[in-house]
C-alpha cells in the first residue's frame, strides 16, 4: 500500500504526540506539523463520519474504527449508526 508522504507526516506526528503524552489534539498535530488547524466542526465531521460509513465496505469500515479506538481509548466506542445524525 502506497502511503502519501503527507499521509505518513500525519501518522508519524500523531504516533509521537500519543507517546509522549498519551493523548492526541488535532491542535498539536498541527502546531507540530506547522499547518493550520482543521476547520470543520465537530457536528460536521460526525455527519461526515456516518455518510462514509454508508458508502465504504464493512472492512473499511472496521479498520478505521480500530485505528480510532487506538488514539481515543478512552472513549472506546466505536462509530455507531446510532451516533448518525441524519
Amino acid at each position: 500500500m502506497k502511503i502519501q508522504k503527507s499521509s505518513e507526516d500525519y501518522l508519524e506526528a500523531m504516533l509521537m504526540l500519543k507517546q509522549s503524552r498519551g493523548y492526541i489534539r488535532s491542535s498539536d498535530i498541527a502546531d507540530q506539523l506547522n499547518v493550520t488547524r482543521p476547520s470543520v466542526s465537530p457536528d460536521t465531521a460526525r455527519r461526515d463520519a456516518c455518510k462514509i460509513e454508508h458508502d465504504i465496505s464493512e472492512e473499511t469500515f472496521d479498520a478505521l474504527c480500530r485505528c480510532a479506538n487506538l488514539f481515543a481509548p478512552e472513549k472506546n466506542a466505536a462509530p455507531s449508526e446510532e451516533n448518525c445524525s441524519e
